[in-house]
């Protein structure tokens, strides 16, 4: 889960990134 958070704001200007990582972290 923080590991969501630290590519969050290590992309911040990559949302697509971030929603990937988020949806993954939903679906695991």
């Amino acid at each position: 889960m923080e590991k969501k958070f630290k590519v969050k704001s290590t992309a911040p200007n990559q949302p697509h990134k971030v929603a990937q990582c988020v949806l993954s972290n939903l679906t695991a």
